[in-house]
């Protein structure tokens, strides 16, 4: 089932929209720092290395816009951390370099949003072994045991977007698959999602697969390739984006965008907006939430506390409904960014990360 999370944009502690309760991940009277004696590295230096997979999609842009909010938020309550951030341009090998790299400069703790899932197994390993504590977190997990976990459940987010598209055609058409990265350690996971929906929709047919490695364009280009070969597609389905650069290539080829469930990227949001004025397109959109970056940075934070932290953990989705489209791309746009997201502040993090109880695979 998604976890599903209110309607808010997160930057710098700003939120879109106030859910106005004590426990709203961007702010309340519940909202900031623990006791002092609880938080024994206010103010003492601490550097956080974040090893990024690439940077070209607004979804991990806003990861990293998300992840400075967190460290913000963290200096204005009397923290001293810097963040160092390194993007691996989508080369497993790269991003093994980078992560020696921080670990030769003694970062505290070192935060990986992994590009392989075995790739990067002996650098991370190397990096536990100095000494180094680290989290993978986002795109993974990684076959190495070895380090802390901080993902979504993308498997079950996955299987009920599905299942909501196949609803939105009735239970029965002819679908199109877009994978995410070939080779990454996320995609089976989320095409895990779609296969344990399709076992209750048999007169769904997946009539083709491709690879749109979360990237708009990529997705448009792979698309394009196909269409001549493509029947009637009644719905897409995508790994939380990669949906405008999929409508693109339908309507490059002079053909009707079909229904899907959309990513929370705002030239989807907006392009979803203008398909709903033109064409009375109706849906919704769900992604994994970017603001894990504010999360994984509290983690973090509340490792080198000394909190107890979990070995596996799972963050939250955000979902937006037709209904709420409008306003929502209003106070996007409003808070100058990309994509939408929420932020996460340390107290809701201890309160409802640090306590759960997920088992490990």
């Amino acid at each position: 089932m998604i976890a599903a999370a209110a309607i808010a944009l997160g930057i710098g502690g700003l939120a879109a929209c106030d859910s106005g309760g004590d426990d709203s991940p961007s702010g309340g009277k519940n909202s900031g720092a623990q006791a002092e004696d609880q938080e024994p590295m206010k103010g003492k230096p601490i550097t956080i290395g974040i090893s990024q997979p690439f940077m070209t999609n607004a979804w991990q842009q806003a990861l990293v816009v998300s992840a400075e909010d967190a460290r913000d938020a963290l200096n204005a309550a009397g923290y001293n951390i810097k963040l160092e951030i390194l993007d691996a341009n989508s080369n497993p090998q790269t991003q093994v370099q980078q992560i020696n790299d921080l670990t030769l400069k003694g970062v505290d703790v070192l935060l990986v949003n992994p590009a392989s899932v075995s790739a990067l197994d002996g650098a991370i390993e190397a990096a536990i072994a100095a000494g180094v504590p680290t989290i993978s977190f986002a795109d993974g997990p990684v076959t190495s045991t070895e380090p802390i976990e901080l993902e979504f459940d993308v498997a079950g987010g996955q299987e009920a977007i599905a299942r909501q598209t196949f609803d939105l055609i009735n239970g029965k058409g002819k679908v199109l698959n877009i994978r995410g990265g070939a080779g990454s350690g996320a995609d089976p996971i989320w095409q895990s999602g779609v296969d344990a929906a399709l076992a209750d929709y048999p007169d769904i047919e997946i009539v083709a697969e491709v690879f749109g490695e979360w990237d708009e364009s990529t997705t448009q280009q792979r698309v394009s390739g196909i269409m001549s070969t493509l029947p009637e597609v009644d719905a897409i389905l995508t790994q939380g984006q990669m949906g405008y650069g999929a409508a693109q290539a339908f309507l490059a080829a002079g053909r009707e965008v079909p229904l899907q469930i959309f990513g929370t990227p705002g030239v989807e949001l907006k392009f979803w907006q203008q398909l709903n004025k033109d064409k009375g397109y109706v849906t919704k959109a769900s992604s994994c939430d970017a603001g894990i970056g504010s999360i994984a940075v509290n983690v973090a934070v509340a490792l080198l506390n000394g909190q107890d932290v979990p070995k596996r953990m799972n963050a939250p989705f955000i979902t937006i409904e037709q209904t709420d489209l409008d306003q929502f791309i209003v106070d996007m746009e409003d808070a100058g960014v990309d994509s939408a997201f929420k932020n996460y502040d340390y107290q809701w993090t201890l309160e409802n990360i640090l306590t759960q109880d997920v088992t490990v695979p």
